[in-house]
């Protein structure tokens, strides 16, 4: 289970270390706020394009920082933005890419602060529309029969889930709980289920997927299948920001952007032609979207102090 873009097969940054000293500094010389949003503290902004900061690099997810004797705290690089954060008198906008990044940032932090579960437990449409979307790319890119679409749909749905605990968390009773699930959701009987993904044990990185679909997706098409294969066919999913295709990269192993990315798809005007936004608007009836977002938004509230 990752907790952070950081750590994902496409999110790897080998300036993290550096990184983190950085925005130390930057903390400790108040070049960095933390008033982006009321009653979070340990959420910081970097606004500032001058000297002080020119050596930090632009990044685009939000950063942990960890120094002795403090609590952890994210940062978010909003120095892309600074002109629309100016032309609204200096105020973050509460729509758009901007908020799209402030909402994966507070999610980011529920998900480390107090786990997963609750996050899960909101409601099942990221599950449902982010096996929908990877299967349904892997059937039409790769031509897959409609049994190999089933199994692609399962198999991507029980990745999706496993995301959500470590490895060592996958036990006998956590893996029947994922098969009722998968389903009670998909419609699919539970032996069905069972005989597909019985012993086919923690599924947690897009190579880990990428394997399990070779050995059971039941479709010689599938052996091409790799993270850098899932990536390229996801990429055009998503747009609106120039960071569209880090979010896509990176969402597909952290469900805390796909999350939230969900959450926009479902109320931000600029999203609504997006891959997953129509996606979402297809499951509306038995997975309401605007609901979904209400629910994570009384959710992260919990945020405040």
């Amino acid at each position: 289970m990752f907790k952070s873009a950081y750590e994902t097969t496409s999110g790897l940054a080998p300036f993290r270390q550096d990184l983190s000293r950085k925005l130390a500094l930057a903390r400790a010389e108040a070049t960095i706020n933390n008033n982006v949003v009321d009653g979070v503290g340990n959420l910081y902004a970097l606004l500032d394009t001058g000297p002080r900061t020119a050596d930090i690099p632009t990044f685009d997810h939000p950063f942990r920082v960890e120094e002795q004797g403090r609590a952890p705290y994210w940062v978010i690089d909003l120095r892309p933005y600074k002109g629309k954060i100016a032309m609204n008198q200096g105020k973050i906008p509460n729509e758009g890419s901007i908020n799209l990044l402030v909402k994966r940032a507070l999610t980011e932090m529920y998900w480390v602060q107090f786990g997963p579960r609750n996050l899960r437990m909101v409601g099942d449409l990221p599950l449902v529309v982010y096996a929908r979307w990877v299967s349904g790319l892997l059937t039409t890119r790769l031509h897959l029969d409609p049994a190999a679409s089933s199994r692609a749909l399962v198999i991507a749905a029980y990745f999706y889930l496993c995301q959500h605990i470590e490895a060592a968390d996958l036990d006998a009773r956590q893996a029947e709980g994922f098969f009722l699930k998968l389903s009670k959701t998909f419609r699919v009987p539970l032996p069905d289920i069972e005989a597909l993904l019985g012993d086919a044990g923690y599924v947690g990185t897009l190579a880990q997927f990428g394997e399990l679909l070779k050995a059971r997706g039941a479709s010689k098409s599938l052996q091409m299948v790799d993270p850098r294969f899932i990536i390229t066919i996801t990429m055009t999913s998503w747009f609106g920001s120039a960071d569209a295709r880090s979010l896509i990269a990176c969402g597909l192993e952290y469900p805390p952007i796909f999350m939230a990315m969900v959450m926009a798809a479902g109320q931000e005007k600029l999203y609504r032609k997006t891959v997953l936004a129509e996606l979402a608007q297809r499951e509306n009836r038995n997975f309401n979207v605007n609901d979904y977002a209400a629910r994570m938004n009384a959710l992260l509230r919990e945020l405040k102090s």
